[in-house]
């Protein structure tokens, strides 16, 4: 797809992540737009996702769930 086309990502499920819908773009200090969208963890908890991140693979579900994954796998409770 080239560049610059907004990409519709609702409904898609990235890790733990199922996309909502569109939530407000952000500007990081550079003055450089970030893509939003909304979505719901597996847990439940919705939280905004820069859509970069969840193409690539870089979020996979909210804070509460990795933290809970990497006591599980530390411990052993897999």
């Amino acid at each position: 797809m080239p560049r610059g086309v907004p990409l519709d990502l609702t409904g898609k499920v990235y890790g733990d992540w199922t996309v909502l819908g569109r939530a407000p773009d952000t500007v990081t200090a550079k003055g450089r737009r970030k893509k939003m969208y909304l979505c719901r963890c597996a847990c439940g908890k919705e939280s905004n996702v820069q859509s970069g991140n969840l193409v690539a693979g870089l979020s996979r579900g909210c804070v509460y769930c990795a933290a809970r994954k990497a006591i599980a796998t530390r411990w052993g409770r897999h």
